[in-house]
């Protein structure tokens, strides 16, 4: 039993086992607004709503994605594109289900099924998935501007 112990506080105390851990961490900070990001995206693209609704929408993505911006590990490197791509669109909105699934659960919002939608949620999706692909690369690489600068180029 020793031994074991012996063990498993040498490889606690290595810096593989560290950086491990401040990835897990970092990947936990990202998902810990991942939801509340996508909710807000499949509202701002799909829902015709007054400007300034757009604008208070805009600025929570915005403040949402300045903590996954902010979120590096311990060697001050960045988790990869890829690893923000899965977290930012794979995980919540990766199928059309996912989709429909939180469509519906925000038309339960007071007032909001009586909106008008914009396109289908084909297009809601593939909207998503291009303006997530290129924020999470952008994130990775230390290049992310704001949500409406992504926005617009899907628009």
């Amino acid at each position: 039993m020793k031994i074991r112990d012996l063990m498993v506080d040498w490889l606690s105390d290595t810096e593989l086992f560290e950086m491990a851990f401040a990835r897990k961490d970092a990947i936990n900070k990202v998902r810990n607004v991942q939801s509340q990001t996508a909710r807000h995206i499949i509202k701002y693209f799909y829902y015709d709503v007054p400007e300034e609704t757009k604008k208070h929408w805009v600025a929570e993505i915005d403040g949402w994605l300045a903590i996954i911006d902010e979120v590096k590990l311990k060697n001050k490197k960045r988790l990869s594109g890829d690893v923000h791509y899965k977290l930012l669109f794979d995980e919540p909105l990766g199928e059309i289900t996912d989709i429909q699934g939180i469509v519906k659960n925000i038309d339960k919002i007071p007032g909001m099924k009586e909106y008008n939608k914009i396109g289908s949620l084909t297009d809601l999706h593939i909207k998503c998935e291009k303006v997530l692909h290129t924020i999470s690369y952008d994130l990775a690489n230390d290049k992310f501007e704001d949500f409406l600068y992504y926005a617009n180029k899907v628009n």
